[in-house]
């Protein structure tokens, strides 16, 4: 496989599908190939020195403050713990409905940015074209 491919990696902002990604990514870039990460913004300076491209996205209105990488997520899991006590069935409403309702959120603020993202690196596979772009 020869080292000319474009990878990019949007994963959700928490450590274990970042790292998993990661992980993945290292193997691509020891190959030769080009890895992206479109990451949440409080990810800025974490990638890039493991040798991957950074092309940062918000999934929200930037908060006052720099937040920790994940920081949204370490928080909303540390004041939802308590609903870990119900039967599952139970947290359908407290839990899970309120974690899909963030992730959604989240998609759409930033999909302009990762479309944009997407027409910037021009990953393999990718169909998406601007009429800006130039040919490879």
């Amino acid at each position: 496989m020869s080292g000319d491919l474009t990878i990019l990696f949007a994963p959700e902002s928490a450590y274990g599908p970042t790292n998993n990604c990661v992980g993945i990514g290292d193997v691509l870039r020891r190959r030769g190939h080009r890895v992206v990460f479109a990451a949440e913004a409080s990810w800025k300076g974490r990638l890039a020195p493991l040798g991957f491209e950074e092309d940062l996205v918000d999934l929200a209105p930037p908060p006052e403050k720099p937040q920790e990488a994940g920081q949204f997520w370490k928080d909303f899991v540390r004041d939802t713990a308590p609903e870990f006590q119900k039967p599952t069935i139970e947290q359908l409403g407290t839990w899970v409905r309120p974690v899909w309702e963030e992730l959604i959120t989240g998609a759409r603020y930033c999909e302009p940015q990762l479309k944009s993202i997407v027409d910037r690196v021009r990953p393999d596979g990718s169909s998406r074209t601007t009429s800006s772009a130039s040919p490879r």
